[in-house]
């Protein structure tokens, strides 16, 4: 029991020692950058002017306490709750700084800001696909498609109503003959505004120049079907083809297409009219024959 009685004056001691130091050492000003915590902001607005990160604070207070002070660990809540569309002026008052002690407010520097708030819109948008790249002089692109085709741009109604589309962040294609891109693309969106979804599925094609032609080239027998076929008429035809115009300007299409007959090997003998078959190049696509069969005799 005697021991205790020992702490308890000893503590005693000590908090008076405490209280004496810190009631009689000599105060101090300093000033202390406070971080700025928003709370309450009503979701049909949003803030576009005169928000700030942090005010400048004026503490005095004994010496020791305003030296410890760590204002990593103080902010100042503000709170937006009452709002309204236009001019806002909001007042800093020291009852919202947290400090502890004989540490006092003294001045808040700014000691009010003035908000400009704005309502929210949302806005439907068609989105377009940017793109660049350094293609050859006979290639192009071919198809250009994005899922979904349309986003919600959500934002101030000033700049949201200026918004008539909106555009993917730029892709660049490489190579100077591609054929294909596709990706999931950032949109590209204007400051103080968001979209959704924030990606697009974009799908870009890209393929040679192409014309139509017409052009005439032997029918040949498949070399199976000439050990049964004994006679076909006619003996060339003409193909309606849409070709790269590289094959074109190079006159190399001719050497690169093909008409052929084949038959069934368990054909009975006669005569038929039957369709033939076509090989043609890369990029090329036939759209028109003539004529569209032949005729044909098949031995025994």
């Amino acid at each position: 029991m005697k021991s205790n009685w020992q702490f308890l004056v000893i503590a005693l001691i000590l908090g008076f020692y405490s209280w004496y130091s810190v009631s009689f050492e000599q105060k101090v000003n300093s000033t202390v950058q406070v971080r700025l915590e928003t709370t309450n902001q009503p979701r049909d607005l949003v803030v576009r002017e005169g928000l700030i990160s942090t005010i400048d604070v004026v503490v005095r207070g004994p010496k020791s306490l305003v030296r410890s002070i760590d204002s990593r660990k103080i902010g100042y809540s503000l709170d937006l709750g009452a709002l309204k569309p236009g001019e806002n002026i909001l007042n800093f008052t020291p009852d919202r700084i947290p400090l502890k002690g004989a540490v006092e407010v003294v001045e808040i520097k700014p000691p009010r800001i003035v908000i400009q708030a704005e309502e929210v819109a949302r806005k439907e948008v068609p989105v377009t696909v940017a793109w660049t790249g350094n293609l050859a002089s006979d290639w192009l692109l071919k198809e250009k498609l994005v899922e979904p085709s349309k986003v919600v741009l959500r934002g101030p109604r000033s700049m949201v109503d200026k918004v008539d589309r909106l555009s993917t962040q730029q892709i660049k294609v490489e190579g100077r003959t591609p054929l294909m891109f596709e990706d999931a693309v950032s949109m590209d969106v204007p400051g103080d505004m968001s979209v959704e979804p924030a990606k697009v599925k974009t799908l870009l094609v890209f393929g040679p120049k192409t014309r139509e032609i017409w052009i005439r080239v032997p029918l040949v027998l498949d070399r199976d079907s000439a050990k049964r076929i004994t006679d076909f008429e006619p003996k060339e035809v003409r193909l309606h083809l849409e070709a790269p115009l590289r094959l074109i300007n190079e006159d190399r299409l001719h050497e690169q297409v093909r008409a052929f007959l084949r038959i069934d090997p368990d054909v009975d003998p006669g005569r038929y009219t039957l369709p033939f078959q076509v090989r043609l190049p890369e990029h090329t696509t036939l759209l028109k024959t003539r004529p569209e069969a032949v005729e044909i005799t098949v031995r025994k």
